[in-house]
């Protein structure tokens, strides 16, 4: 019997990045904040659990130190929904709840 081998997407370490995203539970607003050590290009996606996508930023290049993007989530229905985070080519996924 050969060993089981996987194909998969490496996540980064969200701690690479100090990634948070918060309050958690939230309601009308998200914050998602990060810190970067150079230049990356970043964008940020929210996908409800079915994937289809509620939000996504604009793809802006980003200096080297602390940022935080605000979501709007006050047209987000009661439910969970996955914020993607990518830097350059590197990406991280956090799950958050939204409870009105």
């Amino acid at each position: 019997m050969s060993p089981i081998s996987y194909l998969g997407v490496n996540d980064i370490d969200a701690d690479q990045f100090g990634l948070s995203v918060y309050p958690n539970p939230a309601n009308d607003e998200v914050n998602v904040a990060f810190n970067l050590t150079n230049e990356a290009l970043v964008n940020v996606t929210v996908t409800d659990l079915a994937g289809k996508v509620v939000y996504t930023s604009n793809g802006e290049n980003n200096v080297a130190g602390a940022h935080s993007i605000k979501i709007n989530t006050s047209n987000f229905s009661n439910g969970v929904y996955m914020v993607n985070f990518k830097a350059n080519n590197e990406v991280s996924t956090q799950k958050i709840v939204i409870r009105k």
